[in-house]
């Protein structure tokens, strides 16, 4: 599963090929370790 780069239009964050990268996150206030536990 791949989210992409989504703009920040819907308020989600990017996610590259379940690669995080912090550089690639929007702006949004979100704690890397929840991003890990969705999956």
């Amino acid at each position: 599963m791949n989210w992409g780069r989504r703009g920040g239009e819907d308020g989600w964050f990017a996610y590259d090929n379940f690669n995080p990268d912090p550089s690639r996150y929007h702006s949004y206030n979100v704690d890397p370790h929840m991003i890990y536990n969705l999956f």
